[in-house]
């Protein structure tokens, strides 16, 4: 499963929403046999989901990829007179990079579909099992400050309570991110405990920031929510 910068790991597949009832989801394949779906909207798996792929079939849709040129592929298929319609994005991450290309309403190139049918193939396949959600969160704050020096920094911040201590939180920019070009989406990692812990209510603080522009109006936390509007502070 050698690809363009080694070995391919995963492969990701995310479906956006149009004006009608498009299904609204993202799922990635990996080469140890697991795979996450995440439904949003218009899809019969709403929320979170674990499963476990055959190994073969995930092989047979990487020498795929890998005899399509995917990673020779321009970053962008996108017809610009159209509006309604599902924006698409297929990434493949190797050990030593990560290649998204995004297609909205034109049929280039012609492998993008096969690859997306087969990802959405190798999914149907699958037994999925829903993910509960891990700790509960609140006091959500997003705040962007300018410097002096004309650049702008975004942070954001929350609490998370969880049954027991050991566990930790960290917020990461979704790649790629959605279709909505003002809305920033981070995705919310948990660690869980690793070894013997203390059966005691905890609260553990999350933190975020990144340098940022004035584009993005609102923060969206990843996989339940909520969405932030940004306040604006000198």
């Amino acid at each position: 499963m050698e690809g363009y910068g080694g070995q391919i790991t995963s492969v990701s597949l995310q479906r956006g929403a149009c004006f009608g009832r498009c299904p609204v989801y993202d799922v990635t394949l990996r080469a140890d046999g697991t795979a996450t779906w995440n439904g949003e909207s218009f899809v019969d798996r709403l929320g979170r989901q674990e499963a476990q792929i055959d190994l073969n079939d995930y092989g047979r849709l990487v020498r795929f990829l890998e005899r399509a040129g995917f990673f020779g592929w321009e970053p962008e298929y996108v017809a610009g007179n159209i509006t309604d319609l599902p924006n698409y994005y297929l990434t493949a991450v190797t050990n030593s990079e990560a290649r998204t290309v995004h297609q909205y309403g034109v049929d280039e190139p012609a492998d993008f579909w096969v690859i997306a049918t087969l990802v959405d193939c190798l999914a149907e396949a699958a037994e999925w099992t829903a993910v509960a959600p891990q700790g509960t969160c609140r006091n959500w704050s997003a705040v962007r400050r300018q410097d002096p020096f004309g650049s702008s920094v975004l942070t954001v911040r929350g609490t998370c309570t969880f049954n027991t201590a050991g566990y930790a939180i960290e917020l990461r920019r979704r790649e790629p991110q959605g279709i909505n070009p003002k809305d920033l989406l981070l995705d919310r990692i948990v660690h869980p405990p690793t070894g013997p812990v203390a059966e005691v209510v905890t609260d553990v603080e999350v933190s975020y920031s990144e340098e940022i522009g004035f584009e993005y109006e609102t923060v969206t936390i990843l996989p339940d929510g909520p969405q932030i509007p940004i306040e604006d502070l000198q």
